[in-house]
């Protein structure tokens, strides 16, 4: 679960977490799948958590590409959590 996740990113298991949520994918009022891919990092390790979102970006933008949109449909989303980890 997510909240497993942030506990465990907490601890300094973790340095990101990526979630997809339940509507990622669903196609919009247009008939096409958009959706945000959410990129988690804590306070103080925003360095990993904007270098994972900067690869995802990467790697939606190439799907976006292949499925020919002329606007982004899948995006990447930032949040930090306001937990401070061991790290």
């Amino acid at each position: 679960s997510l909240e497993a996740a942030k506990t465990r990113m907490n601890r300094g298991e973790l340095d990101s977490i990526l979630e997809l949520p339940p509507e990622f994918g669903v196609a919009g009022a247009d008939g096409k799948p958009r959706g945000n891919l959410v990129v988690y990092y804590q306070n103080g390790s925003e360095q990993s958590g904007k270098t994972v979102a900067a690869v995802m970006e990467q790697v939606l933008a190439d799907i976006n590409t292949s499925l020919g949109q002329p606007e982004a449909p899948f995006k990447v989303e930032e949040k930090a959590t306001d937990d401070r980890g061991l790290s």
